[in-house]
């Protein structure tokens, strides 16, 4: 079905941003599909929790670049209009302490309810966008809360064990991957 979400990042053209967007493509770019569009960056993901995992990414990216402010907002494609619809009320603040949300077509939306305060985000990331696609489909499927965003997979578990066990599951699914573990 292809790319039904979509980030969109505004670029002040005068601004510093403008100055580090290629730096910006070339980090993020095969991780998150991140490419300039327009007046902006856009990153595509199957998912709205894809799009907020891009989000998260840039944030920090830009935060370690000590940069302020930056507008952006999550689309969805509309098959039935044939048209790009916003998903959120307005634009984001990617430097705000908030996590964008991660609702999609309802699989995570009680995500913060079921998921205990410590958890593990096992993250791969593959080099063709559909093999990251098959595989989080798979995962999905297996019961994983998994989100996906271009070339790159992230599962939320509930246990340091659990996020072991699945590192070892993907290592032998996708060889030379090299599957990271983060304590959230």
């Amino acid at each position: 079905m292809g790319d039904e979400w979509r980030l969109l990042i505004e670029l002040d053209a005068e601004g510093e941003l403008a100055a580090v967007a290629k730096e910006l493509i070339s980090e993020l770019g095969p991780l998150i599909g991140l490419h300039q569009a327009d007046e902006g960056l856009v990153a595509y993901s199957d998912t709205a929790a894809g799009s907020a995992g891009a989000e998260r990414r840039l944030r920090d990216a830009l935060e370690r670049r000590a940069l302020g402010h930056l507008e952006s907002h999550v689309e969805h494609w509309d098959h039935e209009k044939q048209e790009w619809t916003s998903e959120s009320n307005g634009s984001t603040d990617l430097t705000d302490e908030d996590e964008p949300s991660s609702d999609d077509d309802g699989d995570d939306s009680d995500l913060e309810e079921t998921m205990p305060a410590s958890s593990w985000t096992v993250t791969v990331s593959l080099p063709h966008h559909r093999e990251a696609r098959r595989l989080a489909e798979e995962l999905k499927a297996e019961g994983w809360n998994v989100s996906s965003s271009f070339h790159t997979v992230e599962v939320t578990t509930r246990s340091h064990d659990d996020a072991q066990t699945l590192v070892t599951e993907l290592e032998l699914r996708a060889p030379g991957a090299d599957p990271q573990v983060q304590a959230d």
